[in-house]
């Protein structure tokens, strides 16, 4: 599968990840790729496997464009001969370093689980196998919720975890030379710095900025909104923003990987689609949004218009627990105004959600305030 790269137009190699990388491997069966959101894990694991690629086999996996319930099924989706991993692999695996990425690992649906667990459960226990390594991406928050369901016996072997920070002082530098109009955030306040630093906000920031004062991830999602996702004219802006909430409504089952289109207005999927907002699934039938993030500012949006309402329709969808990082963000964009903030702490704590909810309220605040200081 590929892997998008989502610091569109800029380059920068992270030697200092690659070397962890590489040093994981040579002690552990499985490395794990973690950070924050927008922090490039992608990009660092696309890196990585392409130089892989040219000392031994690679098989990469994508968690939003996997298909089946099992290995079996989802090779019969791709059309593969071979059907079965106990030929497959040892045959792929016969020169070199083989290596499976597994770009979202924490961010694959129940669904296709077992895809990932029919290839993990094998490597576990064939002897034939022991030279496999796996390298997979993972947000930071995301590593504990894997216990309840990857595979067991994949779960005894050592796991090396290989963090992707923010860029330092030399890699902002070097990105602030290529777009010098980034360089008084990429500098700037600490808590501003913390968040400009991250490769996709910071591909954000290039295209939207344009001089504004945007200090957090909250000022960037209005910015971003304002232009109907991109860069829109005033007059198709309220389009594409009608198209957004309903891109995101569509795809709350899925976290915006398989949206039906057929009562979205065309034109404003044409220009999102232009924009790099989304990609298409099936070609007039379904679209996905192409990074989570795009899809987390959109739900965030289907929260906002909820208003007072906005516990009942997360309720609506299931509470999953990958919307966690949507409730933090709303949480942040009322925080402003203290009234409206403690009201829907107290609706919160009123209602039957999960307690993950009031601790992803609380959480928001809380990064809210220690970054001020």
């Amino acid at each position: 599968a590929e892997i998008e790269n989502p610091i569109a137009g800029l380059s920068l190699p992270r030697p200092t990840v690659d070397a962890a990388l590489e040093a994981a491997l040579a002690d552990c069966r499985c490395a794990q790729i973690v950070g924050l959101p927008g922090t490039g894990k992608s990009a660092a694991l696309r890196a990585f496997a392409q130089g892989r690629a040219s000392q031994g086999p690679i098989l990469v996996l994508k968690a939003d464009r996997l298909d089946g319930a099992s290995w079996a099924a989802y090779a019969s989706a791709l059309g593969l001969q071979t059907r079965l991993l106990k030929p497959l692999l040892p045959e792929l695996g016969a020169v070199g370093v083989p290596i499976v990425f597994i770009d979202g690992l924490d961010r694959i649906e129940v669904a296709n689980r077992g895809v990932v667990n029919d290839i993990l459960n094998l490597l576990a226990t064939d002897s034939d196998l022991e030279g496999w390594r796996v390298v997979a991406t993972v947000r930071d928050n995301g590593v504990e919720p894997l216990r309840t369901w990857l595979s067991p016996g994949w779960a005894r072997n050592r796991t090396a975890v290989v963090d992707v920070p923010s860029f330092d002082d030399e890699e902002a530098d070097q990105f602030a030379t290529q777009r010098p109009s980034l360089r008084p955030l990429l500098f700037g306040q600490a808590r501003v710095r913390e968040f400009a630093r991250r490769p996709f906000f910071l591909s954000a920031l290039s295209s939207l900025a344009d001089g504004q004062a945007i200090s957090s991830e909250v000022d960037l999602i209005n910015t971003w909104w304002a232009r109907g996702g991109y860069n829109a004219s005033p007059d198709r802006a309220g389009h594409r923003q009608r198209a957004l909430l309903a891109l995101a409504r569509g795809g709350a089952l899925t976290m915006g990987r398989r949206i039906a289109v057929a009562d979205i207005d065309p034109t404003a999927i044409a220009e999102l689609r232009a924009d790099g907002l989304i990609r298409e699934v099936r070609p007039g039938h379904t679209v996905a949004f192409t990074h989570d993030i795009y899809f987390e500012w959109a739900f965030l949006h289907l929260l906002i218009e909820a208003g007072a309402d906005w516990i009942a329709a997360l309720r609506a969808v299931g509470e999953p627990p990958v919307l966690g990082r949507v409730v933090e963000l709303l949480s942040q964009y009322i925080l402003p105004v203290q009234a409206d903030w403690d009201a829907c702490l107290a609706a919160i704590e009123a209602s039957d959600l999960r307690p993950q909810w009031r601790r992803a309220w609380l959480d928001r605040k809380s990064t809210r305030l220690n970054s001020s200081h």
